[in-house]
């Protein structure tokens, strides 16, 4: 699971109003399974546990990447707005490409789970 916010100051420069102090906060949460291996399990079970568990992490390794970058992207939206005549207008438009930037980003995470399957094929 992950979730995106973004915040920034609209700092009026003589007759501009230009973004100032852009914040992005990523939050990742990854829950994994627990596995209790009862008496007698046998070794062949252990490997493929071991094998599983390191499969998701990998796959969930590559939901983290995208998410990572979406941050990237929604900071470098914001953050290279230029000038705008006043502050109004600048968050006219600041805040739709932060959410375009998002959406782009939630697209992403789809797609990669359609390409490997959910982690099934990679």
């Amino acid at each position: 699971m992950w979730s995106i916010g973004w915040d920034y100051d609209a700092a009026e420069i003589g007759s501009s109003c230009r973004t100032d102090a852009v914040v992005v906060t990523l939050n990742l949460t990854f829950l994994f399974p627990r596995w209790r291996a009862p008496a007698g399990t046998s070794a062949a079970t252990h490997a493929w546990w071991r094998r599983t568990l390191a499969e998701l992490h990998r796959h969930e390794d590559g939901h983290r990447a995208v998410a990572e970058h979406t941050s990237r992207k929604i900071r470098h939206a914001l953050a290279n707005l230029g000038a705008f005549p006043n502050c109004e207008r600048l968050r006219d438009v600041a805040d739709p490409r932060a959410r375009a930037a998002y959406r782009r980003g939630v697209a992403r995470q789809r797609a990669y789970d359609f390409a490997t399957d959910h982690g099934r094929s990679q």
